[in-house]
């Protein structure tokens, strides 16, 4: 509703519609949104889509930074289908094993190694089984505070458990 309030970076261009592409999402499905921010993939995937979401990130209310500049009100007015929870996406208190689909579009790089481990751990934690994390990251910027590149992110979702795909 305030186009020219919102600010994005340009990576969001490609990395919203490769999530929702990729996520081979269904009516139905458990979804979880790890570091949500003001991502429009809760309320597309939600309306559109007609799967169960939840987003959580550590700041839901704030009009700074990361946090939900896209939308003109509180989330769980904006988008009241969707469950809404304040925590970090290292440890979200959510069920174990219940997700069909847990999503954290680009928010690693805003972490620290241990962090992004912790993370890794926990989408694995909330995975059902069957299913399946989509990830995106953004490689450069002065935004990005994680201090490892790539293939050490990679390490840590293997040795967190996750299985990659795509990799060969």
């Amino acid at each position: 509703r305030k186009p020219d309030a919102i600010v994005t970076h340009w990576s969001r261009e490609w990395e919203y519609p490769w999530t929702i592409i990729n996520g081979g999402f269904m009516p139905g499905m458990r979804v979880a949104d790890l570091g949500c921010g003001g991502s429009p993939v809760i309320p597309y995937l939600a309306w559109r889509v007609g799967c169960q979401c939840t987003g959580v990130d550590l700041n839901l209310t704030s009009t700074e930074g990361h946090t939900l500049r896209g939308f003109d009100g509180p989330p769980e007015t904006r988008v009241p289908v969707a469950a809404w929870v304040i925590a970090s996406m290292a440890e979200t208190g959510l069920p174990t094993g219940c997700f069909d689909r847990v999503l954290c579009i680009s928010v690693l790089e805003h972490v620290g190694e241990v962090v992004a481990g912790a993370t890794f751990r926990e989408m694995r934690r909330l995975l059902a089984p069957g299913g399946r994390v989509l990830i995106t990251t953004d490689v450069d910027g002065a935004h990005r505070t994680l201090n490892i590149d790539y293939r050490r992110l990679i390490e840590l979702a293997v040795d967190a458990g996750l299985v990659l795909c795509g990799a060969e």
